[in-house]
């Protein structure tokens, strides 16, 4: 990891972060927390700190930034999970490198979220080949039926 660069990586939700994130992930330079502000991060492994909770203005903001960059060179974050404040404070930190993603077609990420939301299937590498089949065979035949219609 090198520790002369800090990144923000912050993201609109259902834009491609995850899988961009997965290869960033890959140059042995970068080290990125992904996602230390979402509601569901102790969730997802339970010796992650709670850094949403600790998050209640700028300094404390910066205090919990400055353990992450510790450890870490780099923060996924989506738009959704810091106040609006915070999260332009984050955005403007002059040592960091920003990468900003964000889908062009607004309804693509809101049907990605309904979708996502009704299969509870976030990351489609957490799909399972059965699940691809019955899910390709359902959209199929719902095509179907309403072309048929």
């Amino acid at each position: 990891m090198n520790r002369n660069i800090r990144l923000i990586f912050f993201a609109h939700p259902r834009s491609g972060s995850s899988s961009l994130y997965q290869i960033l992930q890959l140059h042995p330079d970068l080290n990125i927390l992904e996602e230390p502000f979402n509601e569901n991060f102790t969730r997802w492994n339970s010796k992650n700190k709670n850094y949403r909770e600790l998050v209640h203005d700028i300094p404390s903001l910066d205090m919990q930034v400055a353990e992450i960059f510790a450890t870490y060179n780099g923060i996924k974050m989506l738009d959704y999970q810091l106040p609006d404040e915070l999260a332009v404070h984050s955005l403007q930190r002059l040592e960091c490198k920003v990468i900003f993603l964000r889908r062009r077609n607004i309804l693509q990420s809101v049907v990605s979220v309904l979708i996502a939301e009704q299969t509870h299937l976030w990351k489609r590498w957490e799909m399972t080949k059965s699940c691809m089949n019955t899910i390709g065979a359902s959209s199929r035949s719902t095509f179907k039926t309403s072309r048929n219609a």
